[in-house]
């Protein structure tokens, strides 16, 4: 009697590597309250001072809600090899925390 193999195709993400921290969770509420207290501290004499976060849009180009002004547009398939890049950008303009945020984010509240 033959014998049948099945075989199951890779996930896409089994190329990257295992995460090893997984990052914090910020609530859409502090999210919006971080924001709100960084555009109220400056005045109109004095140059705004560095955003105390950036806020990524991991989705490809379904914006599907919209999308969250002043935010950056970084699809999740790319951030792996982008990081770098990054992380360097954000050190430069003196960004201290990094918030990822998608479709589903939206749904769930985040």
């Amino acid at each position: 009697m033959p014998t049948t193999t099945t075989t199951t195709s890779p996930s896409p993400w089994s190329q990257f590597p295992t995460v090893q921290h997984p990052a914090p969770f910020i609530t859409a509420e502090q999210t919006l309250t971080t924001l709100q207290s960084s555009s109220t501290s400056s005045t109109n004499t004095t140059p705004s001072p560095p955003l105390p976060l950036l806020l990524i849009d991991v989705r490809r180009n379904d914006y599907l809600g919209g999308a969250i002004k002043g935010s950056l547009n970084l699809p999740a398939e790319t951030f792996h090899a982008n990081r770098a890049e990054l992380y360097e950008l954000c050190r430069r303009a003196g960004v201290a925390e990094v918030v990822f945020y998608c479709v589903q984010g939206v749904d769930e509240g985040v």
